[in-house]
């Protein structure tokens, strides 16, 4: 059993195991970066598509060592960040087939082909973001 310079990991037999005073300290209520959905944040704007889809933002996660507790944020601010965003439209697009020599028509998301069609603009969004998080009883707002 060795443990290498810096890394709190112990090998056993070729295999890299986390000790347990590491995995408390990881497993408890704080805050962490998350990728989230900007629709999940703004899903009201069902008519355009954003890109990139995800964004990263800090939130709560963790256990509180209580089954009664919560991990919620307590302290919150704004952060802004710049995304695209793409009209949400139909295309149809036609695929000819060599077997049946026909036109079979193809629906795509106009995201498919934003490369193409040049429709995208910038956009600068405000997402609430956890700057503090604590061990609440349930159904705390």
């Amino acid at each position: 059993m060795h443990t290498c310079k810096g890394h709190r990991l112990v090998f056993l037999c070729c295999v890299a195991v986390m000790l347990f005073q590491e995995v408390w300290g990881k497993s408890f209520c704080r805050t962490i970066e998350k990728l989230v959905e900007v629709v999940q944040e703004y899903p009201g704007e069902v008519e355009h598509i954003f890109s990139p889809t995800c964004v990263p933002l800090v939130r709560c996660a963790g256990c509180c060592g209580d089954e009664n507790l919560e991990c919620h944020p307590t302290l919150t601010s704004n952060t802004t960040m710049q995304v695209r965003i793409f009209p949400l439209t139909r295309l149809t697009i036609f695929s000819v087939s060599k077997v049946a020599q026909e036109m079979v028509p193809i629906i795509m998301n106009a995201s498919s082909y934003f490369h193409i069609l040049d429709v995208s603009f910038s956009k600068v969004i405000s997402i609430k973001e956890t700057l503090f998080c604590l061990c609440q009883a349930h159904g705390w707002d």
